[in-house]
């Protein structure tokens, strides 16, 4: 039987770069309105601000649950990492010991 070689260091490099991106969607939630002055439509502004603010809003609150999500995957996906590799290592010893009960070789 073949060994399964699983390389957690993928996941965890993955894992960083997803947070890091759920970082940045977080931030730009406020690039909605932040940069917006009154006078942003000209002679327009008082007909379009108040329902952009409105849709700004929305959409911000959007991009702040998504990035938060992004984070949250990528907590995740760090724990199976890690738990795997704990797994994993409690199992090697558990079979090692077995082995050796048996008298046969690990």
């Amino acid at each position: 039987m073949a060994d399964i070689d699983v390389k957690t260091d993928s996941w965890r490099k993955h894992s960083r770069k997803v947070y890091r991106d759920g970082l940045t969607v977080t931030q730009g939630a406020t690039a909605y309105t932040s940069a917006l002055s009154d006078h942003a439509f000209g002679v327009f502004s008082s007909l379009i601000l108040p329902p952009y603010a409105l849709v700004a809003a929305c959409f911000a609150q959007a991009h702040r649950e998504a990035g938060t999500t992004l984070q949250r995957g990528a907590e995740l996906v760090d724990m199976a990492a890690t738990d795997f590799e704990l797994t994993d290592f409690e199992s090697a010893k558990k079979i090692a010991v077995a082995g050796l009960l048996d008298g046969g070789y690990v």
